[in-house]
């Protein structure tokens, strides 16, 4: 289903030393794609000037669980756990498109797969997985795909048999803007199906998601770009 990539499992529980030290490297990540796609900063002045400041969008998946807008590593955590919760599916994952490196499709959270599941998922490109197809989708994309990688031992041996799955995806658009990533959840039966609530409840946390997605490289990303910007001038000075 999803391409080989390099390893490396997306943070879980915010509090572990895994979790920070994830949040740390997605932040980096978030600074350095914005960094790269973003137009040369004047001599002087703010980076980016008349940018108009808005509060958080509302996104009932954050408030359920107690997370803030600003913890971008929770948040998306948030975001894949009320999936699984609504459509009833014990495997979701969260991608974002980073623009710095193409377009590519990075795995940023997960719930319910195993570490060569992970593995297999964490870089995405073209249309080849269910994913993919998903991010210029108009609505919800629900396809049986083959089966990941299984899990291997210690000797390089394959530890259990997969088996292909319904993945149901649906595209994270920004209000006013191109898609940015895609939201998923994953089904062991092929047969399966999501109920009509089910599937308008997956799409809205999708928008709620992008739209918090959305705000936060606006505000959050930008803000920590201006903040470099202005002490490299003071450097400067």
């Amino acid at each position: 289903m999803c391409a080989a990539s390099s390893p490396g499992r997306p943070g879980r529980a915010a509090d572990s030393p895994r979790a920070v030290c994830h949040s740390a490297l997605h932040t980096g990540r978030s600074l350095a794609s914005a960094v790269t796609t973003a137009p040369a900063p004047p001599p002087e002045g703010p980076w980016f000037p008349g940018r108009r400041r808005t509060p958080p969008p509302g996104a009932p998946f954050l408030t359920a669980r107690g997370v803030g807008p600003l913890e971008r590593t929770r948040a998306l955590q948030a975001a894949v756990d009320e999936a699984s919760r609504l459509t009833a599916t014990p495997g979701a994952m969260i991608h974002l498109v980073d623009p710095a490196r193409g377009g590519v499709l990075v795995l940023e959270a997960e719930r319910g797969h195993t570490p060569a599941e992970i593995d297999a998922c964490a870089h995405l490109t073209g249309t080849a997985s269910v994913v993919g197809r998903a991010l210029t989708a108009d609505g919800l994309v629900t396809a049986v795909e083959a089966a990941l990688p299984a899990d291997r031992g210690r000797v390089g041996r394959a530890t259990g048999a997969a088996a292909p799955q319904t993945l149901h995806a649906a595209p994270l658009i920004a209000p006013g803007g191109p898609p940015i990533g895609v939201l998923s959840v994953r089904h062991p039966h092929t047969a399966h199906v999501l109920t009509g609530g089910q599937r308008t409840e997956l799409l809205e946390l999708a928008a709620d998601a992008a739209a918090w997605k959305s705000w936060y490289r606006r505000t959050v990303v930008l803000d920590a770009l201006e903040h470099l910007h202005a002490g490299a001038a003071a450097d400067r000075a």
